[in-house]
């Protein structure tokens, strides 16, 4: 299977060796990676293929507030010299 995203301008591809896919192995092994490498958010793509109860993209939380915290925490780090 062969599926390729056209997404400003870019093109991002992916191909199996098999067309003998499950939806569930279609989400995981060509959808979920196409769109984080086209640079769509992991807690987004999460919204899009899991439940709120459910960890999602590289076993995150999908609550949004782990997500605040991680930039919060990010802000509160002195910047490297």
């Amino acid at each position: 299977m062969d599926v390729t995203l056209s997404y400003y301008n870019k093109t991002y591809s992916i191909s199996t060796d098999t067309d003998d896919l499950n939806l569930d192995q279609v989400r995981d092994e060509i959808l979920i990676p196409l769109l984080l490498a086209a640079g769509f958010h992991p807690s987004n793509v999460n919204d899009l293929f899991f439940d709120d109860d459910e960890l999602g993209v590289y076993g995150l939380p999908r609550k949004e507030e782990f997500y605040d915290k991680v930039d919060t925490e990010a802000q509160d780090q002195d910047p490297q010299p």
